[in-house]
């Protein structure tokens, strides 16, 4: 982890979609919280209970914990637990959808507003704006959450007693910043930075090779590829950042466990390519690491 002098603060706006008037939160955080992080924050910024699943999208890729179901139904799930936000959202205006509650249907627009350097003395992540209550978990979604709050303001409704015992008072326009940010404390302070773990499972035994150097040679095309377009840690790709003195004659020295986990990446981006050719541009790139392991291991 970066010290926090030169970790970028990004700044979003949340709105929760199909609530009028609107509920909405401003908050910041730091550029290398996890996926995970983020789901916690946001539970924290809405006053809910954290026990449904959820997931990401990004450019209509899904990011969650994968479920053994999501290959049965063809489901294409990015393992969120080994992603950073600085990752999936890299400039201001860039957006993110969290969905919470299948069943409920919530779902949440988030903006990136600003790239911010941080402020001497402020623990992030902070909340510097809110607006409305956020509705009581299982009340429905957003059709069931106007029916519970025009039956709490109606006497005569016929189930304004039964919603009213079901959750007691409840004010939809309270919304206090100093209780959020004393919420998003508490769950920063219990969220650690979970391990990472590869998206694809390597039939590679890491006993066998662990600590050994693996060189591996790639083209100026399959470096810009792994450096620009794959979820891949910067420590793990730093050297990549440096290009070779010749075009198309790259070298790099890799662990086993990294080149490893780079396979993982590679084979995630194959899954998820938008089309044939680049599909296979990341297969061949799979293959010459797989190659390069497959001949260490021996």
């Amino acid at each position: 982890m970066k010290d926090s002098k030169h970790r970028a603060v990004y700044q979003f706006k949340l709105t929760l979609v199909g609530v009028n008037p609107p509920i909405l939160r401003r908050f910041q955080v730091y550029e290398d919280a996890t996926l995970p992080q983020l789901h916690r924050y946001i539970q924290a910024l809405m006053n809910w209970e954290c026990y449904h699943l959820h997931e990401f999208v990004v450019n209509g890729r899904i990011y969650a914990e994968p479920d053994p179901e999501d290959a049965h139904y063809e489901r294409k799930v990015t393992d969120e637990r080994r992603v950073l936000l600085s990752k999936v959202v890299k400039g201001v205006g860039g957006q993110l959808e969290y969905r919470y509650d299948f069943g409920d249907g919530w779902e949440h627009d988030l903006l990136l507003e600003a790239i911010l350097l941080p402020e001497p003395g402020v623990d992030y992540p902070r909340c510097i704006e809110a607006k409305r209550n956020a509705p009581p978990e299982d009340c429905g979604g957003p059709y069931g959450y106007q029916e519970y709050i025009d039956a709490l303001r109606d006497r005569m409704h016929e189930r304004h007693r039964e919603l009213r015992d079901w959750r007691g008072p409840f004010d939809s326009e309270f919304c206090s910043i100093d209780l959020l940010n004393e919420r998003l404390k508490l769950v920063a302070r219990l969220t650690k930075m979970p391990v990472i773990e590869p998206v694809f499972t390597s039939p590679y035994s890491r006993s066998q090779g662990s600590g050994r150097a693996v060189e591996i040679e790639l083209s100026e095309r399959e470096r810009d590829l792994i450096v620009n377009h794959t979820l891949a840690d910067e420590v793990l790709i730093r050297d990549l950042h440096l290009a070779p003195a010749k075009p198309d004659s790259g070298k790099y020295r890799f662990s086993w466990e990294e080149l490893d986990d780079l396979a993982g990446y590679v084979a995630a981006e194959s899954n998820h390519a938008r089309n044939k050719k680049l599909s296979q541009e990341w297969s061949r790139i799979y293959d010459k690491l797989t190659a390069a392991l497959d001949s260490r291991r021996r």
